[in-house]
């Protein structure tokens, strides 16, 4: 299984923090309130995005926020991990595993966002317990994007054991 590190929120800020986590979901929305599904490729999502009269992003940004929406609705698959960095003063992270498909869920906030059903395993883990080599991967990133580290999913499950108390 794959490991993603997912900033969650509208605008990758975990600005809802508890909420997620009480729902059993993580959602993204860049601003766009049509769900990815409507799109045949990722050029397609990109040319709408960048059209939208709505939003009217700068090319750049009209790629990343494609690309990354893409990732979130068609490469992650259910029982990949999901580490989520959280912005609150104390600096946790949130680890679960993805249950559920890709939906867009237009009754969420104003429009819509791009979620995921996740169980999560624990959401208060201090970013410190992690060690050193996770201390970038949990500082600024793309709001979705590949965990491409040797051991990841090994060294993520034995961080949260020792949090739970199960090590």
């Amino acid at each position: 299984m794959a490991v993603w590190v997912i900033r969650a929120g509208d605008s990758g800020k975990d600005e809802y923090g508890e909420w997620f986590f009480d729902a059993g979901l993580l959602a993204i929305g860049f601003g766009q309130r049509r769900s990815v599904s409507e799109y045949a490729t990722r050029d397609a999502l990109r040319r709408y995005i960048q059209n939208d009269r709505n939003n009217k992003p700068s090319a750049p940004k009209a790629t990343n926020a494609a690309r990354q929406l893409w990732l979130f609705a068609n490469e992650i698959e259910v029982g990949d991990m999901i580490l989520t960095p959280r912005t609150r003063p104390d600096m946790l992270a949130a680890v679960g595993r993805v249950t559920g498909d890709y939906a867009f869920r237009p009754d969420l906030l104003a429009g819509g966002l791009h979620t995921r059903t996740v169980q999560w395993e624990a959401v208060d883990i201090q970013r410190k317990d992690f060690g050193d080599d996770y201390r970038p991967i949990l500082g600024r990133r793309p709001t979705v994007s590949p965990l491409i580290t040797p051991d990841a999913e090994t060294h993520i499950d034995r961080v949260v054991r020792k949090h739970l108390g199960k090590d």
